[in-house]
This record gives structure tokens, C-alpha cells and sequence, in this order.
């Protein structure tokens, strides 16, 4: 199953960074998917007190604790990597550290709040599509 998500992403670190975020995911597994998770997101915004345009790319690999809940809060944690580039700096890159909470991982949409470690602390919300087979429902 794919899962495609949009919404707002900061950091604080040596340069803050705050902007907007795009993901995809994927739960392999049959039916709904199942517990892992594999997610790459981009993120463009800006470098806070530089206000140099940055962008902000990650990978990582999730466990949901209930893939399947259709109601209520999904809780997950994951690991992976980070990279962070700017105009006129220099680039860095991070191992990440994340745990998140999101609307019941088993329907088609819904919220996630999620917070972490990566060369600092970060914190993401926003929304998620899932492509559920239609008889799902």
C-alpha cells in the first residue's frame, strides 16, 4: 500500500529550519500492508536568522504498533537519515531518531504528529492519503 502525505516540518539545531513537507510511503505486505514502513520526504523552507533557501531530504523505516486500527491513534518510531542543503553553506546530514502518532493507520486518510532527534530536535504534523484497495472500506 502507498501513502502519500503533505504538511508543515521544523527544526532546531545550530540553524533552525522551518518549512513545508511532502512524503511517500510505502507498507509492503499484503491487504493493508503491514507494520514496516519505508518514507521519504522532502521539505523546502528557509534557515531561520540566515533566511537562506533550504531543502530538506529524508529516509527512514517505521514500525506502526497497530497497522490496522480503524479508529483511534496509531502510534509509530522509526530510524533513518537526514540531509539538509543550503544556498551558501555547507550541506549536513544526520541519522534520525523518530517516534509519531497518527489517526487510525488502518482507514484511507488522516493526521500524524510526529517528533525526533536529528542534529537537534524536529518536530512534523500534517496529513496522510493511504491507497487502500476499494472494498476496504
Amino acid at each position: 500500500m502507498t501513502e502519500f502525505g503533505a504538511g508543515a516540518f521544523a527544526s532546531w539545531a545550530a540553524r533552525d529550519f522551518y518549512g513545508a513537507e511532502l512524503s511517500i510511503a510505502r507498507r509492503p505486505g499484503g491487504g493493508g500492508g503491514g507494520q514496516g514502513r519505508i518514507t521519504g520526504a522532502v521539505a523546502g523552507g528557509v534557515l531561520e536568522g540566515e533566511g537562506q533557501a533550504a531543502v530538506r531530504l529524508e529516509v527512514s523505516g517505521q514500525f506502526l504498533v497497530n497497522p490496522m486500527a480503524r479508529s483511534g491513534a496509531t502510534l509509530y518510531g522509526g530510524l533513518g537519515a537526514a540531509f539538509r542543503g543550503a544556498v551558501g553553506s555547507e550541506p549536513d546530514a544526520y541519522l534520525t531518531l523518530l517516534v509519531g502518532v497518527e489517526q487510525a493507520a488502518g482507514v484511507r486518510r488522516g493526521w500524524y504528529l510526529e517528533t525526533g532527534l536529528a542534529g537537534g530536535v524536529f518536530a512534523r504534523m500534517g496529513y496522510r492519503w493511504r491507497g487502500y484497495p476499494g472494498w476496504w472500506r
